[in-house]
């Protein structure tokens, strides 16, 4: 078996014998053009996508002439795809009010309450349910997948869609729960209450991040990201673990705080603020210490340096340990999953070469073709290292498949 490699300056000039493999310089020839190929091929897929209304490859075409007769005028104009690019930028909008929500507005509900006109962030919050709401109406005329990757273009199946799935849960997340939380307590002078904690329904938006990042993922500024830093998916389910696990502590430790200072303000009761560290701090500071709490429960470690005191609290830190603890075993579940992923090639070769070892054993195989046979699986460990090159092949279509075999 023959190699051709035409790298020269390798600690001299390698031996070119039988452990070489022939490559014809396949991968020699197309690293050079391999972005552009990409680009190529995400606009294709695209293009593709557009034209079949999904991404299955026997979704029957649908031409501009077939849905001018499918809608009317008016149909037409707010039909919305999801593969639009006004799409796309009101998805970013969206997460980024998400964002927002999961950090700011939980920070001020555990730590001020409520608050009127007067404070800035009361704007912000009526601007996000505006948002939401607009969502509501977005959501109506948004075509969607079905399980076979079609797109569905009916107005009318698309609006009974979302009312049977995502319509109740928009609708909690976008009412105004700071104002209807200062109606329910009806003193201007009371800001801290529990009824606080209303504005959490804000939180039940995060329920669709995934799917919104999913759409998000397949734009096309997304997969340029990920051709210009050439990082893996696994790299981002590792930041999304991180963030995960950032946001669940964040949530803990702010209603840590706010149940001992619900104690102070209506029970006048010493607590974990009162007792473990000076009451003279600021709110960054004790925010500071309410989330190393947070984060030793999280994690299972339990310093014991800052406890709670009251039954409340003590009940709170209860719930806290039983989420804290089924987190942090689904995260080292899902990040031993995600590394597995990542080394995935080299797990491969290492198998290869401990079988290589077993069967040269078993077969008496002579040591000199032992050792050539070793050393032809460590140069394709090296200058071949992906193992899934007739699998991806296989899988696209073969207009695609036509155009990477020309080059």
């Amino acid at each position: 078996t023959t190699f051709v490699m035409e790298k020269s300056n390798v600690k001299g000039s390698m031996e070119q014998s039988d452990v070489s493999v022939e490559y014809s310089g396949y991968f020699r020839k197309n690293s050079v053009r391999l972005k552009d190929e990409y680009k190529d091929l995400h606009n294709m897929i695209r293009e593709n996508a557009r034209a079949r209304g999904g991404f299955g490859a026997d979704v029957e075409f649908i031409s501009s002439q077939q849905l001018k007769t499918q809608h009317s005028n008016c149909e037409q104009l707010l039909y919305i795809s999801p593969l639009s690019r006004i799409r796309h930028i009101w998805d970013a909008l969206l997460m980024l009010c998400m964002g927002y929500v999961a950090l700011v507005t939980v920070f001020l509900a555990c730590t001020l309450g409520t608050y009127g006109a007067d404070h800035w962030s009361f704007w912000v919050e009526l601007f996000i349910s505006l948002i939401f709401i607009l969502d509501i109406g977005a959501n109506c005329f948004t075509g969607y997948f079905h399980s076979d990757g079609s797109i569905e273009l009916e107005i009318k199946e698309i609006s009974k869609h979302y009312m049977k799935t995502w319509f109740v849960t928009d609708f909690i997340a976008c009412l105004p729960w700071n104002g209807i939380a200062r109606a329910i307590i009806d003193n201007p002078q009371v800001i801290f209450s529990y009824w606080s904690l209303l504005r959490f329904f804000f939180l039940l938006k995060l329920l669709k991040w995934p799917p919104i990042w999913q759409e998000i993922r397949i734009s096309k500024l997304i997969t340029l990201i990920e051709l210009e830093l050439r990082w893996k998916h696994s790299y981002f389910k590792l930041i999304l673990l991180l963030v995960q696990t950032a946001f669940l502590s964040h949530w803990i430790a702010c209603l840590f705080y706010f149940f001992a200072r619900a104690q102070q303000v209506f029970n006048a009761n010493l607590t974990w603020i009162d007792l473990t560290i000076l009451p003279t701090l600021n709110l960054t500071e004790k925010y500071i210490a309410a989330l190393y709490f947070s984060v030793y429960t999280v994690t299972t470690i339990g310093y014991g340096d800052i406890v709670p005191i009251t039954n409340p609290e003590r009940i709170y830190t209860c719930v806290a340990m039983i989420i804290g603890a089924s987190a942090f075993a689904t995260i080292v579940a899902a990040v031993s999953g995600v590394l597995s992923e990542i080394t995935m090639n080299d797990v491969y070769y290492r198998t290869l070469l401990d079988s290589l070892s077993l069967y040269a054993g078993m077969h008496n195989i002579p040591k000199d073709l032992h050792f050539r046979i070793r050393r032809f699986f460590t140069h394709r460990r090296v200058y071949h290292p992906f193992i899934f090159e007739a699998e991806l092949l296989g899988l696209l279509s073969q207009q695609l498949r036509a155009k990477v075999n020309q080059n």
